[in-house]
């Protein structure tokens, strides 16, 4: 599909563009109220005021706050989140949800950054123009310096170009204490990466737009003519923040947050798009001394456009228009070193159906009532808080499910009394307590339809019909397959 392998490719330039930005320093000119957002700052301005400060101590604390900030959350949540997830027994459930710990890799990637702070801030060059006006310290970093100097993730690549390309950077530091502020890389005089520091932590924002102009001035440069796939707006903030270093006690937060609706709009006069309203992402807190780790997920809508193209036999080519709309994503899981239960709660899509549409058709569509699960690894046992319900509806004119003609269209349901928990019977059936649950299932094509329909009660226990018969069924174009069964 044009538009996900574009994006993709977009996607990787712009991480690297964005660690990159400020490893070409330059001359330019500013409206320094743009760094002036202390919501970057995390735990809010402390300290002293900055008018006390020397230049040089606020370039400082600037540098070694951005640093760490993220450096040390990157170890120390992902050693917590190994450890909660590993106690549950789960290596799999690990490595998916964070992965294997990379130390030297985090300890690189630590160091690596705060050369480049150090060196972007014009910190020990005498090389670099400084220049102070109250609280605002304009660093015109020079550029040989940052070029040559090591950069996170990223090869500086063409010295030459690396250097041109200063010439449209300025950067700023708004120190709103001698301990706290914002640095703002500017890019012809548009805020590109806003680093908001405190001794808590850093967070950091990349603003797409003027990224944008970043990768056409690059392009320009190197003398491609290659148009960029995409029209970009909107903003990324990744944060990570301290609440306690103490060893043994250490605890703090990671996050990926939407801040500004982003968008990715297709360049080539087609309707491939992306589209994302303000969200969290991702974030995981974390805490050694109690053992609690917790993962929240809250999305803004989110629309995705994508254009795929075939050609029959005879050459003739045609276009598929696939889109998908998401109007919200939530939930957020607990879990505890010395507990084995997992926690999930406000588990849903924000009150409004996951749809997926073809050629205008809506071919699939899911609605989910938001929900809480607990799961306890020792018993096996799931409980809702709550009452679940949902519906899928689709619609198999593209051929989905081969068993189904593309005539066909099926809606599937599932509804529970509040609070049921669902366990393993001794046999190895699936027991349902506490409450009922009702399956249901509807098919129709332009010759027949089909409605069938389960309630399963206190106490019962499920399995698949062709165990309750002995004998399978196939009369049907559509069965739910599942039957009450025995217990023992």
């Amino acid at each position: 599909m044009k538009m996900s392998q574009s994006t993709l490719k977009l996607s990787l330039t712009l991480c690297a563009v964005s660690l990159a930005l400020a490893a070409c320093g330059g001359s330019g000119s500013g409206d320094s109220s743009t760094s002036a957002n202390s919501s970057l700052v995390i735990g809010g301005p402390t300290g002293q005021p900055a008018s006390g400060a020397t230049v040089e101590q606020i370039q400082t604390a600037a540098a070694t706050s951005a640093s760490e900030g993220l450096g040390a959350n990157l170890g120390n949540l992902q050693n917590l989140g190994n450890n909660a997830l590993r106690n549950l027994n789960n290596d799999g459930l690990t490595n998916a949800l964070v992965g294997d710990a990379d130390t030297d890799a985090i300890g690189t990637l630590g160091s690596s950054n705060n050369s480049f702070l150090t060196n972007s801030l014009g910190l020990d060059d005498p090389m670099a123009v400084v220049t102070r006006s109250g609280d605002i310290i304009t660093i015109d970093p020079d550029e040989q310096t940052l070029c040559a100097g090591e950069i996170p993730l990223v090869d500086s690549g063409d010295m030459t170009q690396c250097t041109q390309l200063a010439s449209d950077l300025m950067v700023e530091i708004n120190a709103l204490t001698d301990e706290t502020g914002v640095i703002t890389y500017l890019f012809q005089n548009e805020p590109a990466l806003l680093i908001g520091y405190s001794p808590m932590g850093a967070s950091y924002e990349i603003r797409l737009g003027a990224l944008q102009q970043v990768a056409q001035r690059q392009a320009q440069l190197s003398g491609s003519t290659e148009a960029l796939p995409a029209n970009l707006a909107g903003a990324l903030r990744f944060s990570g923040s301290i609440a306690n270093d103490q060893a043994g006690s250490e605890a703090g937060e990671l996050a990926l947050e939407v801040t500004q609706t982003l968008s990715l709009a297709s360049t080539d006069g087609s309707q491939t798009g992306f589209s994302l309203e303000p969200s969290t992402v991702f974030k995981i807190e974390a805490d050694e001394a109690t053992g609690d780790v917790e993962t929240t997920v809250n999305w803004g809508a989110l629309q995705l456009i994508t254009e795929s193209g075939e050609s029959d036999s005879n050459g003739n080519s045609s276009t598929t228009l696939n889109k998908i709309f998401l109007g919200g994503l939530s939930s957020t899981t607990k879990i505890n070193t010395d507990d084995p239960a997992v926690s999930i709660s406000n588990l849903g899509l924000g009150g409004v159906p996951l749809t997926v549409t073809i050629n205008e058709v809506e071919s699939l569509s899911l609605q989910f009532d938001t929900v809480g699960i607990s799961l306890d690894d020792e018993t096996g046992m799931l409980t809702l808080d709550g009452a679940l319900g949902a519906v899928v509806t689709l619609n198999n004119m593209m051929g989905w499910i081969d068993d189904l003609g593309t005539e066909t269209t099926a809606i599937l349901g599932i509804s529970t009394s509040p609070g049921i928990s669902i366990s393993e019977a001794i046999n190895g059936s699936t027991q349902i307590n506490g409450g009922s649950v009702t399956l249901s299932a509807v098919g129709a094509t332009n010759t027949q339809s089909v409605q069938q329909s389960l309630t399963i009660n206190d106490g019962d226990c499920i399995g698949s019909s062709d165990e309750d018969t002995g004998v399978q069924d196939d009369s049907s174009f559509i069965d739910l397959d599942i039957a009450v069964v025995s217990c023992d």
